[in-house]
């Protein structure tokens, strides 16, 4: 949900291409916002299968790195979410883009990730009025997705009915060209047994 809302984009196409998306992400974006990351050789699409990704970020004394997972290698797409022990640090970081091949390593220059404060949920989510809220949006969606799988189901049984209905005008269809074709049978039968008696008179004669 939410898909794109939720995604900064950057494109890494040299190794000494300054990286200047603005990048702001919230202390409480747990899980939430994700850094999406193009690879290319020198604007050139190529494919990144075995190309590994990792972002490097520092703040003050505290220092980490989150692997990028591969969405698409056609197109050298990366993506990570954030994680919880870089949005804990709020600030301004210091991060890098670093790739890794079977040739060796290469990192970007250096670009800036600013962690702002958020909600605090810790605090929040202590209130009895947000957890009425937050259990009442969770039902909504809840509701939501039970509907979307009710008429996913109606939709597939119409469709099962119809088939069977198809299958039944097509077996009852065969079984009257079967019963047009044993009628015509039998008609060509008792001809050729008429014409049989009447050759056997015949030559009685």
């Amino acid at each position: 949900m939410l898909d794109k809302f939720r995604k900064i984009g950057v494109v890494w196409n040299h190794s000494t291409n300054q990286i200047y998306q603005p990048m702001r992400v919230a202390s409480s974006d747990d899980h939430g916002r994700k850094l999406v990351v193009q690879v290319t050789n020198d604007s050139v699409l190529e494919n990144t299968q075995g190309v590994e990704l990792r972002l490097y970020w520092e703040i003050r004394d505290k220092k980490g790195f989150n692997d990028f997972e591969l969405i698409d290698a056609e197109h050298g797409i990366y993506e990570i979410y954030f994680s919880r022990g870089m949005l804990e640090n709020k600030g301004t970081h210091k991060a890098w883009l670093h790739a890794t091949d079977t040739t060796g390593s290469i990192t970007s220059e250096a670009f800036g990730i600013e962690v702002f404060k958020g909600v605090d949920l810790e605090a929040v989510e202590g209130t009895d009025d947000f957890s009425a809220l937050n259990s009442a949006l969770v039902r909504v969606v809840e509701i939501e997705n039970q509907e979307e799988e009710r008429q996913a189901n109606e939709t597939a049984r119409e469709q099962a009915e119809d088939a069977r209905t198809t299958a039944e005008n097509t077996r009852k269809s065969a079984e009257d060209t079967r019963k047009n074709n044993e009628g015509e049978r039998k008609t060509a039968e008792n001809a050729r047994e008429s014409a049989e008696t009447a050759r056997e008179s015949a030559e009685s004669t």
